[in-house]
């Protein structure tokens, strides 16, 4: 819309008008007198006006109606706190035991035995179980569990670890008892702990209710003593014997019991009666009451000067899983020889090594030393060794010797200063080195020789300068001969004890079934733990056919492994089959096999413990294809998978 009231062009703009007249000494501003006040107004004193004020407003303040709360917050307060106050009545009720309602609290166990017993001793304590609810527990179940040791006690050859009762349903406010009874084994003044768990259901409810605790009972005695017999002090690279009795407290048969032996630095074992498993643990089956057995470990102790050896020995129950350890010990003892230097000592070393008791192969040609140490501060002179050789696995005609005089007759080498001039004097300190051989009897000749050893006897002495004394020095050494043990593993088709079936030689895409035979000859020495493990490629198929049914034989499919408990391999004719077992498996090539022989079995190998020489004998054989060659009917045919 247009300006009805056009500018005058000529007219200044109102605000250029204005800055003119800021700055112009000519401008004067008009001034329009200020408004009256009212009469009445005027004639009010201000300060009756001020005064007055403030005390009407806080008058009107205090006489103004107080605001009243909705009646709806109110209700809502009230229902609140009457909902609480029911809560928790309800749940102080359902604690404390309302009717027909179980109070855990209210559930509860005793033990009523001795705190007591000695070790081997039947022992018998009751268990109550209290319910003092005004419902009964339902379904209850008591559960006990036994320490290491606990023995059955209507048979004591028999572990006792876990036990399960069915108690039933236990009315309100009544006791239930059950009474328990086992051995228990230990360390004197030891704490054993029986853990005794209650479980239970309730009606109207799908939970399970537990009660735990313990009974505990001190073993006051052992059921058995040890004492230890042996020399205060010993010369260094002599032997020394320990002579171990074990007698019996027990009212009733131990059984399966271990003594191990823990040996310091220096000592070197020899041998003992009865054998030990590995020089280290002896085997007792079973220890009548009032009975004694004595275990007799010899070998040789070395040193320097007053040094002290600590041996430490430990009997108790065998572990069923590893007959090298103990599962529960019964008393463990320590005992202490000092070490002096002999004043002759005489070393001997046979193949290579100083053990007391090396293992050897038939057939094996052994290098020997004996070295002499003149300890004294005198001189030895006319020096003179022999060597006696003995055991039914000696080859008689092999021993030579440097500087030596063999005599057939007796078997004993003998060196002296006629022979060898190094032994006319022994200065002190001296060492004279003395080197000989000698060989194992064949395979063939160990036939029929059950546990073949040959046993070296040295006897050393000289005569110490100014005193005239006879000084000797005296040694045993036994190489127990190790037998060749064979492990016949075959594949066949036509024989053994199972009807095979499909083609031969194998074909692509169709079954054929195999025969797997595993077979252990007789040695001169007993092999217990005998063991043969084997593997299945992924394409042959175990078919859980074997013979004989009973034969110890296991398939784990998560490894493709079949393995054969063979147990014990007694003594025998060497060569003769001892054990033997067959297994059915079944295999179908594919077409990428065509033209060759698949693997059927693979990674074949035996493992077992020599009873005498306490060494591992570890065998492998090699792996079987689908050639057969010891097959009667298809020896003479290739094993190629045709297509």
């Amino acid at each position: 819309m247009e300006d009805q009231h056009p500018k005058d062009p000529q007219e200044p703009h109102r605000i250029d008008g204005l800055e003119q007249n800021m700055y112009s000494r000519e401008f004067k501003t008009d001034v329009s007198p200020r408004a009256s006040l009212s009469p009445e107004i005027a004639a009010t004193p201000i300060d009756e006006v001020w005064k007055d004020e403030p005390m009407k407003e806080l008058e009107e303040i205090k006489t103004r109606p107080k605001e009243v709360a909705s009646p709806v917050f109110k209700r809502m307060f009230i229902i609140s706190a009457l909902f609480f106050l029911l809560s928790a009545g309800v749940a102080a009720f359902i604690f404390y035991g309302g009717l027909n309602i179980i109070s855990t609290s209210k559930v509860d166990m005793t033990f009523v035995g001795p705190v007591s017993i000695a070790a081997g001793d039947e022992l018998g304590f009751d268990i109550i179980i209290h319910n003092q609810n005004r419902s009964q527990l339902l379904n209850t179940q008591l559960y006990i569990d036994y320490p290491d040791g606990t023995k059955q006690a209507a048979d004591i050859s028999q572990d006792l670890l876990h036990t399960k009762e069915d108690v039933g349903n236990i009315p309100a406010h009544t006791d239930t008892k059950r009474t328990v009874r086992a051995v228990l084994f230990g360390r004197e003044r030891t704490d054993k702990e029986i853990k005794v768990t209650l479980e239970y259901s309730v009606k109207n409810s799908n939970g399970i209710f537990k009660k735990e605790k313990s009974y505990k009972v001190n073993i006051s005695s052992t059921p058995l003593t040890m004492t230890i017999n042996h020399p205060p002090e010993v010369a260094s690279g002599q032997d020394v014997s320990f002579t171990v009795d074990i007698a019996s407290n027990s009212n009733v048969p131990l059984m399966n019991l271990s003594l191990k032996a823990e040996y310091p630095r220096g000592f070197l074992f020899r041998s003992s009666e009865p054998e030990s498993l590995d020089s280290t643990v002896w085997k007792i089956e079973t220890l009548k009451p009032g009975e004694k057995k004595t275990i007799t470990i010899i070998g040789k102790a070395e040193g320097e000067e007053s040094d002290e050896r600590v041996f430490r020995f430990d009997i108790g129950i065998a572990d069923k899983l590893n007959d090298k350890a103990i599962a529960t010990s019964f008393l463990t003892a320590s005992e202490s020889i000092r070490v002096r230097r002999p004043p002759l000592a005489a070393s001997l070393i046979l193949a290579d090594t100083n053990d007391a008791n090396p293992v050897v192969n038939p057939g094996q040609n052994l290098q020997g030393r004996i070295e002499l140490t003149n300890n004294m501060t005198v001189q030895l002179i006319d020096l003179q060794v022999d060597l006696v050789l003995g055991g039914d696995a000696l080859d008689v005609m092999s021993p030579k010797a440097e500087g030596a005089l063999y005599r057939l007759p007796n078997k004993t080498i003998t060196w002296e200063k006629t022979s060898l001039s190094r032994l006319t004097m022994l200065g002190p300190g001296e060492k004279i080195p003395l080197l000989f051989s000698l060989s194992t009897l064949p395979q063939s000749a160990l036939i029929g020789i059950k546990n073949g050893q040959i046993t070296l006897e040295l006897n050393a002495r000289g005569t110490a300068v100014g005193t005239g004394q006879l000084i000797t020095s005296s040694g045993v050494k036994r190489a127990k001969v190790q037998p060749t043990l064979s492990l016949l593993n075959q594949l066949r088709y036509s024989s053994g004890p199972f009807t095979n079936t499909g083609p031969i030689p194998p074909k692509a895409e169709f079954k054929t079934t195999y025969t797997v035979t595993w077979a252990l000859t007789h040695t001169t020495n007993e092999i217990a733990n005998g063991e043969v493990h084997g593997f299945l490629p992924g394409y042959v198929k175990w078919l859980n056919v074997k013979s004989p049914e009973n034969s110890g034989l296991t398939w784990f499919p998560e490894r493709n492994e079949v393995v054969w408990q063979a147990g014990t391999i007694p003594v025998g004719i060497v060569g003769e089959v001892a054990k033997e077992v067959s297994f059915q498996v079944e295999i179908i090539p594919s077409f990428s096999q065509v033209n060759t022989t698949p693997l059927v079995i693979e990674n074949v190998w035996f493992k077992g413990r020599d009873t005498f020489t306490g060494g591992t004998i570890s065998i492998t054989s090699p792996s079987l294809t689908t050639y057969l060659p010891t097959d009667p009917e298809y020896k003479n045919q290739a094993g190629k998978v045709s297509p």
